[in-house]
């Protein structure tokens, strides 16, 4: 795997609730990942302390809606507003959001209505969002 900027250190991972969230999340290390993504450069990777790179669990979804939403809403909000930096992103989707009522993102991501509703919380984010939902979706 090459080196990405999100190979960097992350001044997220230095905030003790967010280290603490993220360090008690599944994730794979790269030997772990089977089958081997295609094209690895729009997964969340975190560098663990132990130096270790390792992939997020949650982003493995199954479902190609859902995985076409979950990467546009990082692509489109997430990246800009954090400056792509996944261990900040990574707590986005862990942690529960009061635009959601206290629900977490990637739960609510599942749900029949969650990426109108995950595109609502994240216009929040930006001001002048792409997240567009024409009621067809599902």
């Amino acid at each position: 795997m090459p080196n990405t900027p999100q190979d960097q250190p992350s001044p997220w991972a230095a905030d003790p609730v967010i280290r603490a969230k993220v360090l008690k999340t599944d994730v794979y290390t790269w030997e772990e990942l089977d089958p081997k993504p295609d094209d690895y450069s729009r997964l969340i990777k975190l560098n663990w302390p132990d130096g270790v790179t390792r992939f997020p669990v949650f982003q493995f979804i199954q479902d190609p809606d859902q995985l076409r939403d979950f990467q546009q809403i990082n692509r489109d909000y997430l990246e800009k507003v954090y400056n792509s930096d996944p261990w900040a992103i990574t707590f986005w989707w862990l942690d529960t959001n009061p635009w959601l009522g206290e629900a977490v993102p990637i739960k609510v991501l599942r749900r029949r209505e969650g990426y109108q509703l995950l595109c609502q919380a994240t216009r929040s984010l930006l001001d002048n969002s792409r997240c567009r939902w024409s009621g067809s979706r599902r």
